[in-house]
């Protein structure tokens, strides 16, 4: 089921800038909602991409995890890069009895001004899986 927007995070800064439509996978909505809750505010650099984003357009195997809906890229740096990337490896809320996240794939970019931390639930290729850019 595809959403546009979760607890958290509003339709706009989940749309395509390229087309301006969101559509994100429900699931993965829950995902980050639990784990926006547990981090603190998150800025969304990028989340849905249609197949004719630029970005998604240039890569040479194909569109890519954020044309699934199952995918965001957050603006984080530092410190603030640390403990998001701790929470997002526990695989499972750190909370007894609270739902659990389960992100198959994490970019790393913390170099130059535009630093940020892709994370996803695709489950197809090789996963789970880490990549720097």
């Amino acid at each position: 089921m595809l959403v546009t927007s979760g607890r958290y995070f509003s339709e706009k800064e989940l749309a395509c800038s390229h087309c301006g439509v969101s559509a994100m996978d429900a699931d993965f909505i829950k995902q980050i909602d639990l784990l926006r809750s547990h981090f603190g505010p998150m800025v969304i650099t990028s989340g849905y991409r249609c197949k004719d984003h630029e970005i998604e357009k240039a890569k040479k195997r194909g569109p890519g995890a954020h044309t699934t809906g199952k995918a965001i890229d957050v603006a984080v740096d530092r410190g603030d890069a640390y403990r998001f990337l701790g929470l997002v490896f526990q695989w499972h809320s750190p909370y007894e009895g609270e739902p659990s996240w389960n992100f198959t794939g994490i970019g790393i970019n913390q170099k130059g001004k535009q630093r940020f931390i892709h994370i996803d639930t695709v489950t197809e290729g090789v996963r789970p899986t880490v990549w720097s850019y």
